[in-house]
């Protein structure tokens, strides 16, 4: 899925993949980079978005994409 970040404002897209199969690795991030990856399951992501935890809207559309995905399976 893609989808524009300010529409009217900028033209910037931001790509989103689901990805599965997936395992532990280990994180090679950039000097300036910091990130904490938190495991989450798709029924309590979408609780967060109900419950205004996950206030972002990049984040909020791309879990209730990848709910849909997983409704259609």
């Amino acid at each position: 899925m893609t989808m524009f970040t300010t529409p009217g404002f900028t033209d910037e897209r931001i790509h989103v993949f689901l990805a599965t199969g997936l395992t532990p690795g280990a994180a090679s991030p950039e000097l300036d980079e910091f990130v904490e990856l938190v495991p989450t399951g798709l029924d309590t992501a979408l609780a967060m978005i109900r419950d205004g935890t996950i206030q972002d809207a990049k984040s909020a559309l791309s879990i209730l994409f990848a709910a849909k995905l997983r409704a259609q399976l």
